[in-house]
């Protein structure tokens, strides 16, 4: 569990100290804006390809073994973007870097959720806790090396030698251990999963939530700054904070998880949040919003891992099609919902605009209570 976790956090890491790196690569490699676009666009590429290949192999191959294979290639690539020499060379070490690092999170995800079977929700919100950590430890880092006047592409190459170091110990420990999941060999899955109308409220609600949580970070800082009039450092500030609380809920979720049903704190927490964020959004006072973002990261940070959780305790045997499928629709889902943010800015304005982030956040209350009461009838009809 250590060396997983150590892997989620080292490519936690990656993932956002790019952002706090792209003016440097754009001044390296004399990118225009829409260049620079194009990183961002073979990333996402890359990552729901890494889901249709998830989708495909995760549960016909043991997930140890592509875990290694993954974290391989990931080693490889991000040292390889310290050193491309030019730009195309580049586009196609970011398109592998998204794919590899969508693979890694999901083949752990499932890995974790086989191997510690009841105690799954836990191990994967801290093994996420983990990744909100890196999240944050990324621009902290690459701003310290830029900072001690070392190159841009010192921090890709630092990343690259410490995951090297990573692999060995994981080959190391891995060598005699056998996984308890098995493979799953059979066609037709995805019309089997289809067919589960509680599993289809479970992904609906997950769907509906994760667009909620990208709909804050792609549009909550332009509307600090553009709607509210707050300069950068301030937005930048709400989401660190927002993130902070995501990190704070999935390391308290397995001591909330003791005191009470886990379900039931979701629907309370994604319940309460629902009116907390439309005052603060209806008040208009930045002050009032920042605070909400780090009030809901507390209470709403463990939902996305417990979602995953929930869907692999329905399907333990295929854990790795599971979670590949969900985070395929919650991707393209997501990509949907954050343009209808955009559309509804263009036309009426910042303030009304973010108001589409509560309704998502609403809807996600709707399913999950459908899930529940589905649960519940089908535990009356079994008795």
């Amino acid at each position: 569990m250590v060396c997983l976790a150590g892997i989620m956090f080292l490519f936690a890491i990656s993932s956002t100290m790019v952002g706090s790196l792209m003016p440097d690569i754009l001044e390296k490699y004399a990118l225009s804006n829409i260049q620079v676009g194009y990183i961002g666009a073979v990333q996402n590429v890359g990552s729901i390809a890494a889901m249709i290949l998830g989708f495909i192999l995760a549960d016909r191959f043991p997930k140890l073994k592509m875990i290694i294979l993954f974290f391989t290639i990931y080693a490889f690539v991000i040292t390889g973007i310290g050193r491309a020499p030019v730009y195309p060379i580049l586009l196609v070490l970011f398109l592998l870097l998204g794919m590899a690092s969508s693979c890694l999170n999901l083949l752990l995800s499932a890995f974790v959720s086989e191997e510690y079977g009841e105690r799954r929700t836990t191990c994967l919100n801290l093994l996420h806790g983990l990744f909100s950590l890196g999240s944050l430890a990324g621009p902290i880092y690459a701003g310290i090396l830029v900072g001690c006047g070392y190159a841009w592409n010192r921090s890709f190459t630092g990343i690259g030698l410490i995951c090297v170091v990573m692999l060995a110990l994981f080959l190391f420990l891995a060598l005699n251990f056998k996984e308890r999941g098995g493979r799953y060999k059979r066609g037709g899955i995805s019309w089997e999963l289809l067919k589960d109308r509680r599993f289809l409220l479970l992904t609906l609600f997950g769907t509906f939530f994760m667009c909620y949580q990208g709909g804050v970070g792609s549009w909550i800082a332009l509307y600090l700054q553009k709607g509210l009039g707050c300069a950068p450092a301030y937005s930048s500030l709400a989401l660190t904070l927002f993130w902070t609380g995501i990190m704070c809920g999935r390391f308290l979720q397995p001591l909330i998880g003791r005191m009470m049903n886990y379900e039931k704190w979701m629907l309370f927490s994604c319940a309460a949040s629902v009116p907390l964020y439309m005052i603060a959004f209806l008040a208009e006072e930045p002050q009032a919003v920042v605070l909400v973002l780090l009030l809901a990261g507390i209470l709403l940070g463990a939902v996305y891992p417990s979602i995953l959780a929930a869907a692999c305790g329905m399907y333990t045997e295929i854990s790795g099609t599971v979670t590949s499928l969900m985070s395929l629709i919650q991707s393209v889902a997501g990509i949907a919902s954050a343009a209808m943010i955009g559309w509804i800015m263009d036309r009426a304005g910042y303030r009304r605009g973010i108001m589409f982030i509560p309704v998502l956040l609403l809807c996600s209350v709707v399913f999950l209570s459908l899930f529940r009461a589905y649960g519940k009838r089908e535990g009356e009809g079994a008795k």
